[in-house]
């Protein structure tokens, strides 16, 4: 493990790190010169990596506006020091006071998407280990204008209860088991528009035809309910995607998913996928009409930006406008306590006691086999 000291600035609330690559090059440098300029990168990159979440995590603590401490930028004992660490390829600080809010702390949620990241992962092996279907559902709505972030998730909120509520007897009919839902708000030209991705889990092989008969039967209802709610639910960003057979397909889903990994980290990769060079977090699964590798997106206007964004360019650009959106947000989230998660944990651990039973019988076959 290597460490690098912090020293406090003449406030005791401000921890500065200076990087510099040549600090590393003697510890860090193998006979493989290619090898050790990664490793020099990645460090250097995780150590401004965390210099900005501090900065991010200090505007949130401003915000609550009730003399919080600032997650990571105050001792957790006066005499105490504190070390930025590097261990098994992730960077953190060891000393440091931690907030663990985990809705709206760019610091303390990192370590919640990437456990969301491996149940979803988990999760979607043990389905395609019993043969059965995931299909990744995303669904938006138009709202009316002049709303802000909280009357649009009051809005969205009662819609989708209601579509879940009048879809019993389809998801028997096809064997779903459960779903994982995450609330994705964005801001873009025409305000607050919040949408969900919702992966449904069937422990049944679905043909095309069921997946178009679910797509056809939701995105009707949806449309209603959307009318009856006074919004306009658009058919381009209503999509089912049936995800791929492969490993990568699950993987770039759950990465899609908990793609605010990347978003906090101002769009690009997150920590595990710098030295991999895996992409920006967005997936790619197989299209249920072409059976061909597609690129996930939100089909929204240019330029939209999370709330994650929205605080990097309030904390690190001193973007007034971006204050006052991740205000607004970061209000939301602390007078609601919203869910933006929602998994089914029990239905998720039947389908992962079936696929360790299939994967069982697979080994024991494979032993008679080879005796």
């Amino acid at each position: 493990m290597n460490h690098l000291r912090l020293v406090p600035d003449n406030s005791p609330a401000d921890v500065h790190v200076n990087v510099s690559r040549s600090r590393y090059q003697d510890t860090l440098d193998t006979s493989d010169e290619d090898k050790g300029r990664r490793a020099n990168d990645g460090i250097g990159y995780r150590a401004l990596l965390q210099e900005r979440l501090l900065r991010m995590a200090d505007l949130v603590a401003q915000m609550h506006g009730d003399g919080r401490r600032t997650c990571g930028t105050q001792p957790r004992h006066k005499l105490g020091g504190v070390r930025l660490a590097f261990r098994d390829g992730q960077a953190y600080y060891q000393g440091l006071h931690v907030c663990d809010s985990k809705t709206v702390c760019p610091r303390c949620v990192r370590p919640l998407y990437r456990e969301r990241y491996r149940d979803i992962r988990q999760t979607l092996d043990d389905v395609h280990a019993i043969g059965g279907t995931a299909v990744l559902v995303s669904l938006s709505l138009s709202f009316p204008e002049n709303t802000g972030l909280t009357e649009r998730l009051d809005i969205l909120a009662p819609v989708y209860s209601t579509l879940n509520s009048r879809r019993q007897r389809l998801r028997k009919k096809l064997g779903m088991q459960g779903q994982i839902k995450a609330i994705h708000p964005l801001h873009g030209s025409h305000g607050w528009h919040a949408h969900l991705h919702v992966l449904y889990l069937f422990d049944t092989k679905l043909d095309e035809a069921q997946v178009q008969e679910l797509d056809a039967w939701e995105s009707k209802t949806w449309a209603r309910l959307a009318q009856a709610h006074g919004c306009v639910a658009r058919p381009s960003l209503q999509t089912y995607t049936v995800v791929g057979p492969t490993e990568q397909d699950r993987e770039n889903v759950a990465r899609y998913i908990t793609k605010a990994l990347g978003e906090i980290e101002n769009g690009g990769p997150d920590d595990e996928d710098q030295d991999e060079g895996k992409g920006k977090g967005d997936g790619a699964g197989r299209s249920k009409e072409s059976g061909q590798t597609v690129d996930f997106e939100c089909d929204l206007d240019a330029g939209s930006q999370s709330p994650w964004q929205l605080l990097d360019d309030a904390a690190i650009g001193s973007d007034d406008y971006a204050r006052e959106l991740v205000m607004e947000w970061f209000t939301t989230m602390r007078a609601n306590r919203r869910r933006h998660w929602y998994f089914p944990w029990e239905a998720m651990a039947e389908l992962h006691r079936r696929a360790d039973a299939r994967r069982a019988a697979h080994r024991s076959r494979l032993v008679g086999c080879a005796a």
